[in-house]
């Protein structure tokens, strides 16, 4: 999963231009010291390496500083 953080105000702006420009994007909420916190989530892949290049891409075509991160399914 790659995502970006932010407040709500934030987030919401950068989901829906990623999502008409073509991103399989979605927000989760998440709380961080108490205060919540939303993620714009972008794709989901197999391979980190993937999910690393378009983390490069965003930065460079998007202007969004982003990371990658993995998650468990259960």
């Amino acid at each position: 999963s790659f995502h970006v953080t932010g407040v709500q105000t934030c987030a919401l702006p950068i989901f829906r231009n990623l999502l008409e420009k073509g991103y399989r994007a979605h927000i989760s909420s998440d709380l961080k010291d108490g205060a919540p916190l939303f993620k714009v989530h972008i794709e989901e892949f197999s391979d980190k390496k993937d999910a690393r290049k378009l983390a490069e891409k965003l930065t460079a075509k998007e202007n969004l500083s982003s990371f990658v991160t993995t998650i468990s399914i259960n």
